[in-house]
């Protein structure tokens, strides 16, 4: 349990913020009325929700997948999307979680959301080395004037830090705010999703600022899990276009994930 805890003073009132349990205390001066607040009865919603990360619609429905780090201890969840060339900001809900795998599939909760068939490509099992893939990025300080970010590169391996089976190596740097973005192959298909980068010597290599995608196979068994995989689309509507064309279409399904924590 956290308090704001008041002490009057002869000058000013001293708030004492006591974070039990975590042992890190913080004082603040300000002028007021003797009182106590215990913070767990605030509601989440009245605090300043924080983008977090990124994630893209796998279903018309309104199912998002993200990483599971992107939505952890947080008490409220929302995303922001394009829609008709709008930005619209949504209330969401966990569906299920794989922390092992970092993934995490949540649900559009909120009546403004209007459902549609499906959406316009499928999630691919496999890539190859060598392969051009790309991302949508949406800028970490939020989404301003619709400015999309398209970055493109190869699969560097098909295999992870110690050759993890789960994860692609890929160029495409990709900010820690940034994880949770889809990283498509040259068909508009999902392949993966990204993750942070390392920035420092990790046991069993010398490279660093590599970069990782957890392989899509993880997140269409997670979509089974959920019970939504007869929600998954049947048919990809990106192949053969170029990507400038695959872009104006996938930038209405990535979205920018906001928590409060």
């Amino acid at each position: 349990m956290s308090t704001y805890r008041y002490i009057l003073t002869a000058s000013a009132l001293l708030i004492v913020l006591i974070s039990f349990g975590q042992g890190r205390s913080e004082i603040f001066t300000v002028t007021g009325i003797t009182n106590t607040i215990n913070l767990d009865q605030i509601d989440p919603v009245a605090r300043k929700p924080e983008v977090s990360g990124s994630g893209i619609l796998l279903t018309g429905k309104g199912v998002v997948a993200t990483n599971y780090h992107v939505i952890e201890d947080s008490k409220n969840i929302s995303i922001k999307i394009l829609r008709n060339d709008r930005i619209e900001t949504y209330s969401v809900k966990v569906l299920i979680t794989d922390k092992k795998n970092d993934l995490a599939l949540l649900a559009i909760d909120d009546k403004k959301f209007l459902p549609i068939a499906s959406v316009p490509y499928l999630a691919a099992d496999q890539a190859e080395r060598g392969e051009s893939v790309f991302t949508i990025i949406i800028p970490i300080k939020g989404i301003k004037d619709i400015n999309f970010e398209v970055t493109n590169g190869v699969i560097s391996s098909i295999l992870g830090i110690s050759d993890d089976r789960r994860y692609y190596q890929t160029s495409i740097s990709i900010q820690s705010r940034n994880s949770g973005c889809a990283l498509f192959n040259s068909n508009g298909e999902i392949i993966g999703l990204t993750t942070p980068g390392l920035k420092q010597d990790a046991p069993g290599t010398k490279i660093q600022d590599i970069n990782y995608a957890i392989k899509s196979n993880y997140l269409l068994l997670l979509a089974e899990k959920a019970g939504i995989k007869d929600q998954l689309p049947k048919q990809n509507q990106l192949a053969n276009k170029e990507m400038q064309d695959q872009v104006k279409i996938l930038k209405e399904n990535v979205c920018q994930i906001l928590v409060i924590r």
